[in-house]
């Protein structure tokens, strides 16, 4: 069984991550999927975005929460995932389209090493 774990929703701080990180440690699961928040279009969330932006988290924030995530997982948890797969054309911030493409290309850049 797997649990995702998204970060960067607005009332969340790292902290908060963390001890999110623990509760699925103490879980009898194999594996987690870390998603950074995604806004998809025409969904309450986006709405509420365009009404009242709040703060994304940069491509660097989300790579240091994962990473201290991953700290706190047992070793033997698989981290099927580190990102979130979505159709870009779906995704309603430009900011997350660009963190999007940019991991996947360190990705990709990793796997032909």
């Amino acid at each position: 069984m797997r649990s995702p774990l998204y970060v960067g929703f607005p009332q969340e701080d790292l902290e908060d991550n963390l001890e999110t990180a623990k509760l699925i440690a103490a879980l009898n699961v194999d594996g987690v999927k870390i998603h950074p928040l995604h806004i998809i279009k025409n969904t309450k969330m986006a709405r509420e975005y365009l009404e009242n932006p709040f703060k994304l988290l940069t491509l660097e924030e989300y790579a240091y929460r994962a990473a201290r995530i991953i700290e706190i997982l047992p070793q033997t948890m698989v981290i099927h995932k580190i990102n979130r797969r979505s159709r870009t054309r779906q995704i309603n911030s430009p900011r997350l389209l660009y963190i999007f493409k940019k991991v996947r290309g360190k990705g990709k850049d990793r796997a032909r090493a």
